[in-house]
């Protein structure tokens, strides 16, 4: 059985956020050359995902984006919202553990490498690995070993979205996430303009939580010369310039879940090469204003630190590592 996709396209040339949502049964960068041949304006791949069924997965991308729908497949919204909140539905609808999904620059850098290349060169998402058992390992060859390793190793954002999805999965079980103060779709994109901001100006591998059912909407993580930084923020979005203050029971459960993720970090086999360095685990809240009905924009109203928590980090730069996180959580 072939691979399916499903996609986000946008149009070099164009001003508007308009994007196209579909889904493919061949490598999404072929799709964007099929549909850009006799157009004015080429169509880039903003992100696409390997999923079970394309089909199911169009249709709820669609679903969930139907308030910004301009036309059949054409949508007028940002396209890392977008794929914040198509990301967020399809993962919870096929209970994924692991996706092959590229976004953002490294999308990008990848599609300047393909356009040079002739179609039939274009790579596939990786297979998913069986791990071998004891009876399997004495039947790989030298020659496949590095390959075996290699498949198995992860970038950071893949590893940070695997380890999201494994905590919230264990949290789910005992525990619920805070409450939102508007509609689906207001809080959806103020939770995609915080990861923006993470990721764009503090440089931060970021990934959302799956349906917000943390006291957590997104993560981070950073090496930050001799710590790595993992940020955690609540993120609240009205349609008014308000400031939302947590009470007593919700900052428990953020500053609980908190030191979760810390135990979770330090026993994760994900993290097992990783769980001997210096690492800092820091929680805060960001109240954002979505600008709904008028403009489909957000912007920050406050932001602040709540706790932080740590393991092996050298006594001596304590205080330093303090100041970067305190800055990191301004989210300017």
């Amino acid at each position: 059985m072939g691979k399916e996709y499903i996609y986000v396209l946008s149009e070099q040339g164009r001003q508007t956020d308009l994007i196209k949502v579909g889904r493919t049964e061949i490598h999404p960068f072929i799709r964007a050359q099929a549909l850009s041949k006799g157009q004015p304006d080429a169509k880039t791949v903003e992100w696409h995902m390997e999923v079970p069924d394309s089909r199911i997965a169009e249709k709820l991308a669609h679903t969930a984006l139907k308030k910004y729908r301009y036309n059949g497949e054409y949508f007028q919204i940002d396209p890392c919202a977008a794929v914040a909140i198509i990301k967020k539905k399809v993962v919870g609808h096929f209970k994924l553990t692991e996706t092959f999904c590229y976004d953002g620059d490294k999308l990008r850098a990848q599609a300047k490498i393909l356009a040079a290349q002739p179609p039939a060169s274009i790579p596939t998402a990786k297979p998913k690995l069986s791990k071998p058992t004891k009876s399997t390992l004495s039947e790989i060859k030298p020659e496949q070993e590095s390959t075996l390793v290699s498949q198995e190793n992860l970038n950071h954002l893949d590893r940070l979205e695997k380890f999201v999805h494994d905590v919230h999965a264990k949290w789910q079980k005992t525990h619920r996430g805070l409450g939102g103060l508007f509609s689906k779709v207001v809080g959806d994109e103020g939770e995609a303009y915080i990861l923006k901001i993470l990721s764009n100006k503090h440089g931060f591998d970021a990934v959302l939580t799956p349906a917000s059912q943390t006291p957590v909407d997104v993560f981070g993580i950073k090496w930050r010369g001799y710590f790595y930084h993992i940020v955690m923020v609540q993120v609240k979005t009205s349609t008014e310039k308000s400031v939302y203050k947590l009470n007593s029971k919700e900052l428990t459960a953020i500053t609980d879940f908190g030191r979760f993720v810390k135990e979770e970090y330090l026993n994760s086999p994900l993290y097992e090469s990783f769980n001997q360095k210096p690492v800092a685990f820091s929680v805060g809240l960001a109240n954002v204003k979505n600008h709904r009905p008028n403009q489909p924009r957000c912007t920050l109203v406050e932001a602040e630190f709540i706790n932080w928590y740590w393991s092996k980090l050298p006594r001596d730069k304590v205080a330093r590592i303090k100041e970067l996180i305190d800055e990191t959580h301004v989210l300017r």
